[in-house]
């Protein structure tokens, strides 16, 4: 079972389905904020003609602050103020600085961008910070390593950087993923699936998925057997043919009387012979 190529994980729809639940919701609050379960609620994110991907509220706002994501393919100056403006919007509307995730999904522009960002802490090498002023309260950049590092891509995955490999590698299927057996991809692509697909559907599509596995390999187990079959009876027939030694000759054909020459014609034979000598 595959998403449809419009739902990418990565692209836009996607992920704000995935960012606005509240299993991922509670993931991110704990790993940027250490909140409790069920202290972040979804809030509007619209602001005359403009919109952060998704906006967290708190329900303790003196103790949390608001946090504001952003799933962006480039990470660029001008990404950078068009962020500050949603910043500036948050601070106008709720009267609170807000923590700010960047997921990035491609690229820093230029790459020297990066030599911006500080490290957020030894136990999240992948997070980064950005001095943020008045802007926001915290700025963080989720940035992509090699994947063969371990120092990084630890086993189970951090939740964190789970979620960002989701974005990052933009899967249509879980089975295709690098991470595939781990349990927060496992996760996010349960939830993708349920977010897209009400949940008769999903069963059903999982229901004809299954059927139709069990089908095929039906019709493969049926044709290897009729082939078994057909070998035994091709060794049989040839194991047979050559159970005999020698070959079996025709009958010999009856042999007709012998034509004799008369004792006349063999003197003259002679006598002719015997002129021509002469």
């Amino acid at each position: 079972m595959t998403l449809p190529l419009e739902y990418i994980p990565g692209r836009d729809k996607m992920s704000r389905m995935v960012l606005k639940h509240q299993d991922v919701v509670d993931i991110i609050k704990k790993e940027l904020l250490d909140a409790p379960n069920g202290t972040y609620t979804l809030a509007d994110s619209d602001w005359n003609n403009s919109r952060c991907d998704v906006l967290y509220m708190s329900n303790l706002p003196l103790s949390f602050p608001p946090v504001l994501i952003e799933v962006q393919n480039t990470i660029n100056d001008l990404f950078l103020h068009r962020l500050v403006s949603y910043s500036l919007n948050v601070v106008k509307t709720y009267h609170a600085l807000p923590v700010v995730l960047v997921l990035g999904t491609k690229k820093n522009s230029p790459v020297s961008l990066i030599l911006d960002f500080n490290k957020e802490s030894e136990k999240k090498p992948s997070l980064l910070t950005i001095p943020s002023l008045i802007r926001a309260k915290k700025m963080l950049n989720h940035i992509q390593r090699n994947h063969h590092d371990s120092n990084y891509y630890t086993n189970p995955l951090n939740p964190l950087l789970g979620l960002s490999l989701f974005l990052l590698e933009q899967q249509t299927s879980l089975y295709r993923h690098t991470y595939s057996e781990d349990p927060t991809i496992i996760l996010l692509y349960q939830i993708a699936f349920a977010q897209l697909y009400p949940q008769e559907t999903y069963q059903q599509k999982f229901q004809s998925a299954v059927e139709t596995i069990c089908s095929t390999n039906k019709h493969l187990f049926g044709s290897i057997h009729y082939n078994d079959e057909v070998k035994a009876k091709i060794v049989d027939d040839s194991a047979s043919s050559q159970s005999s030694d020698e070959l079996d000759f025709p009958e010999p054909l009856p042999i007709g009387p012998q034509s004799k020459r008369t004792h006349t014609m063999v003197n003259e034979d002679i006598e002719f012979v015997e002129s021509f000598k002469k």
